[in-house]
């Protein structure tokens, strides 16, 4: 369907209407089963000032960090870049000046570090974004189910009109005003399940510096979400 970009179409029976995304290079479409070829054609057409921005958007981007999970490697942990130090000498992942120390063995090799870092990452990113959900919960007087962390693509959160709030675990690479953006913006959900003026208005409250906060997620995310 197109030449200036990979495109990828995902029908599904549970999509009511057509969609659009950008990310890592790729415009992707998710619309029912019963939409056809021209129905996506139209909306790249509708669409084509928009989807020519968020690629150039994205080709500006800071680089992804990229990781051979050994001495040196650089993290990011909550806005903050860390120089990775493998230490034979503790157990688990630990915070120590500007460096992000795994407990690791000779024997241990990449695969290991790999996984103990994500555990310890998710873990972070959970027990950061649940204290965050309840301290905005009480300022916007609003009660969320439960909270859980996951790996999305491209996405940082979503709200259910059941009050399940779910995170991407890599906002813990973000800074802190940005995760609580986020968070307030997920919560702003169970009062308004909408984007509507009266949303907007709503996070504001909580979130005066929101569209900073906003702008500073978009032109980030490869380095957030690849890193």
């Amino acid at each position: 369907m197109s030449e200036e970009y990979r495109l990828t179409i995902k029908r599904s029976d549970r999509k009511k209407t057509i969609g659009i995304q950008v990310f890592d290079g790729e415009v992707q479409i998710t619309c029912p089963k019963s939409a056809t070829d021209l129905d996506c054609r139209q909306l790249l057409e509708t669409r084509r000032k928009w989807i020519q921005k968020a690629l150039g958007d994205l080709a500006n981007q800071p680089e992804a960090l990229i990781h051979s999970y050994k001495d040196g490697d650089l993290w990011l942990f909550r806005g903050s870049t860390y120089s990775l130090m493998l230490n034979n000498l503790i157990k688990g992942v630990r915070v120590v000046d500007s460096r992000i120390e795994v407990g690791c063995q000779k024997q241990n090799g990449p695969v290991y570090v790999r996984r103990m870092l994500e555990s310890w990452l998710r873990a972070q990113a959970l027990e950061r974004l649940i204290e965050r959900t309840s301290d905005f919960s009480f300022l916007m007087g609003v009660t969320p189910g439960l909270i859980k962390v996951r790996t999305y693509r491209a996405r940082w959160g979503s709200c259910s009109s059941s009050g399940l709030v779910s995170y991407n675990w890599r906002l813990i690479h973000a800074p802190d005003d940005v995760l609580d953006y986020v968070v307030a913006h997920e919560l702003g959900h169970l009062v308004h399940f909408n984007h509507s003026k009266e949303f907007w208005h709503f996070v504001e409250i909580y979130q005066p510096d929101w569209r900073t906060q906003r702008a500073w997620l978009k032109n980030h995310s490869r380095l957030l979400l690849e890193s």
